[in-house]
């Protein structure tokens, strides 16, 4: 599937709040914001006022079909969050995503040759079962379990750490 990546600030705001509504609408927002119990727009509004720089959305034929945000920087590692939207079938999303992750390796350092990332990590809690699952067929690979990691609805729950990396990508993609 072709797609285009796009930062948050280069897109008409409609289009984005259209896609946050769809997320609301088809109860997806507490699966993206887990950390907060019953998350409102204003939610989102901070998440983007907070992390707009480091967000991007994913677009295929015109629309938007997922987004992702990296944050928690550490050497070249990052953590990322994502969603997809609600009408992105599961046999559609598992190699989107996985296309995404690895495009984002293709990043270079501006005005250098070097990478920018070198791996991605995520937190996905226990109790998501969904998620967990999504995670690994995107091909992210389970490190630990953290107990009480994170956030699920509101409630501290176990959180699976998960890591995706330039290495693992570069192998998946040599025939």
């Amino acid at each position: 599937m072709k797609f285009f990546t796009y930062p948050l600030y280069s897109l008409p705001p409609k289009k984005v709040e259209n896609y946050w509504t769809d997320l609301f609408k088809a109860g997806y927002m507490e699966s993206r914001l887990c950390d907060i119990e019953g998350p409102l727009f204003d939610n989102v509004v901070r998440l983007m006022n907070t992390h707009g720089r480091s967000m991007y959305f994913v677009s295929v034929d015109g629309k938007l079909v997922g987004e992702f945000t990296l944050d928690n920087f550490t050497g070249k590692a990052a953590q990322i969050h994502f969603s997809t939207h609600p009408d992105l079938r599961f046999k559609d999303a598992v190699p989107l995503v996985r296309d995404v992750v690895d495009s984002i390796f293709d990043w270079t350092v501006k005005g250098k040759e070097e990478p920018y990332l070198n791996s991605l990590y995520g937190i996905t809690p226990v109790t998501n079962r969904a998620a967990c699952i999504f995670v690994l067929k995107v091909g992210f690979e389970k490190q630990f379990i953290l107990p009480s990691g994170m956030r699920d609805k509101g409630k501290v729950v176990d959180g699976m750490v998960s890591i995706y990396t330039r290495k693992r990508c570069s192998a998946r993609n040599t025939f």
